[in-house]
């Protein structure tokens, strides 16, 4: 889990300005829990579900199977094919949508040589990354998850494990400059405020992605012992926020 925000009320700690990494990722739990909470109750995470199966081939009411041939008939001298023509439809949708992709173009404030290079610079930034950080996949898993699950979120992120290697650290390790890493997230691997009604209102946000835990390990060789021990088919989600580092 990762989380942003910090802030003191009325002489009070906010929650995500405690020191303590513990006392951090116990009260996030909390929060996640609840916006999950809210996904169930308003009956969402049970049509996010459904609409997902229904996309990998299973029926709505999971009487189906579009990836399987099945006997049919009284002596078995038929086959039973499912089509899945819902895929088909949410398919042609993303297509549609993303067929076009807008161009961007920075515009310079100002007449001026600066202003002028400036823009020619982030129109280049811009490029550079829409290829590197492949924001085209990113932008289209953005909207087959908007499609099939009402709602999807894109993080961008920093990964401190990225990028060239330009020193090493007191214990020989390399160092590396690190990168901006774009992330394409459901509602099922982020949590936020489910009060909120506009995203300019969110003053957290809490969302999971898959790391190697040998590479954590030896980016936080502190708890090496406590990474390497997790094995996520035998921990319950409790336990396996409380695996901060």
């Amino acid at each position: 889990m990762e989380s942003a925000g910090s802030r003191s009320m009325a002489g009070t700690t906010y929650w995500c300005a405690f020191p303590e990494s513990s006392k951090v990722a116990a009260e996030l739990i909390v929060r996640v829990r609840r916006y999950r909470e809210a996904l169930r109750a308003t009956g969402r995470a049970d049509r996010m579900r459904r609409a997902w199966m229904a996309y990998q081939g299973w029926g709505p009411r999971m009487d189906a199977d579009g990836t399987r041939f099945l006997p049919a008939g009284e002596a078995g001298e038929m086959v039973q094919v499912n089509v899945n023509q819902f895929a088909a439809l949410v398919n042609q949708a993303v297509v549609l949508t993303t067929s076009n992709k807008p161009a961007i173009k920075a515009i310079a404030a100002n007449n001026d040589f600066e202003s002028l290079a400036q823009a020619q610079l982030a129109e280049a930034l811009s490029d550079y990354y829409d290829r590197e950080l492949a924001i085209s996949d990113r932008e289209y898993e953005a909207t087959l998850h908007m499609v099939l699950l009402s709602e999807t979120w894109v993080a961008v992120d920093w990964d401190a494990t990225s990028g060239q290697e330009y020193t090493v650290d007191e214990n020989g390790k390399p160092v590396k400059s690190g990168d901006v890493r774009v992330y394409t997230l459901t509602p099922f691997d982020v949590g936020v405020d489910p009060d909120v009604h506009d995203v300019e209102s969110h003053t957290w946000f809490a969302y999971r992605r898959r790391v190697n835990k040998w590479d954590l390990a030896a980016q936080y060789p502190k708890v090496r012992d406590a990474i390497l021990a997790q094995s996520r088919k035998d921990q319950t989600f409790d336990e396996i926020g409380r695996a901060h580092v």
